[in-house]
């Protein structure tokens, strides 16, 4: 199944991977992978522990601008589902989507200093948010999900949901009182 993911936000830690052949000029660009998941921050270091190993993985050839990540908040990518491999979930972006197509799904990343805790013991997310990956340490919490315009989930300091402000592009957000994400009105 091919997901259509529009990119809210990544995960903390980046790592890439170079071309196997080490002769090769374009080794380091053309045919490396770029790879991004959860962390916390702890000084200098970036901790990737958690309950819930995942991965999302970049080909050069998938449309990312590995050198700007951020600059590729806001585009839409077309995505392989969620795989499992050596219980690690993966995700690999396949290319950029066309500039008209409405996503079926967003990339977000919550935070706890930012969102808030989520206690896994609860039903912290509503069925349709699927969990790429998962880091904890001391208290601290970072997870990737991939959301639908009407999913939400749940912190110690509230609901959240993917929401379209004005015109702008769709945010994770506290409460329920704007618009749903685009893709997410009744009928569509």
């Amino acid at each position: 199944m091919q997901l259509i993911v529009q990119i809210l936000s990544f995960g903390t830690a980046w790592w890439a991977r170079p071309g196997w052949d080490e002769r090769d000029p374009e080794r380091f660009t053309r045919h490396a992978a770029y790879f991004n998941s959860t962390g916390i921050e702890v000084g200098s270091k970036i901790h990737a522990d958690g309950p819930i190993r995942g991965l999302i993985r970049f080909n050069f050839s998938s449309g990312l601008d590995p050198h700007r990540a951020h600059a590729n908040i806001g585009r839409t990518f077309c995505f392989k589902g969620i795989e499992r491999y050596r219980e690690t979930n993966r995700l690999l972006a396949l290319h950029r989507a066309k500039r008209d197509v409405q996503p079926t799904h967003f990339l977000v990343r919550v935070a706890s200093a930012l969102h808030g805790t989520i206690s896994f013991r609860t039903a912290w997310r509503s069925d349709d948010v699927q969990t790429v990956a998962v880091s904890r340490l001391r208290g601290m919490q970072e997870l990737l999900l991939l959301m639908t315009p009407t999913s939400h989930i749940h912190t110690k300091v509230g609901t959240w949901r993917v929401l379209k402000r004005d015109e702008g592009t769709p945010q994770l957000l506290l409460g329920d009182d704007m618009e749903p994400a685009a893709g997410g009105e009744e009928g569509q």
